[in-house]
């Protein structure tokens, strides 16, 4: 999808964010250093139940809780949305801070408010 889109790989050497490769916190601070220095310029999160395949619910609901933390502080809604499939783009300077469990509402349930 990334050669698709025509967006530049990210720096983190990853493709997939999947349980079993983001599972320990070392493995999640990495990502995140890479991150910091070049942060994705769009996420797409697919927010389908995972637990029958990976036998985990979601990414940010029960593993890779880091690296949805950082997303939500960072990142926002865009206008694209099809199902639990979201586009995620750069925060704007002039969009509100995400309250304290807005990691929830983007990683849990879809939300229903976005730009």
């Amino acid at each position: 999808m990334i050669f698709a889109a025509g967006l530049t790989p990210p720096d983190d050497g990853m493709t997939a964010y999947l349980p079993m490769l983001v599972q320990h916190e070392s493995d999640q601070r990495a990502i995140l250093r890479a991150w910091e220095r070049k942060p994705p310029e769009v996420i797409i999160y697919w927010g389908e139940d995972q637990s029958p395949v990976f036998g985990y619910a979601g990414f940010g609901q029960d593993y890779a809780l880091e690296i949805a933390r950082w997303i939500t502080e960072r990142y926002e809604l865009a206008s694209l949305r099809s199902g639990s499939t979201l586009l995620l783009v750069p925060r704007r300077s002039s969009s509100p801070p995400p309250p304290r469990e807005a990691g929830a509402a983007i990683f849990g349930t879809v939300p229903t408010g976005h730009r």
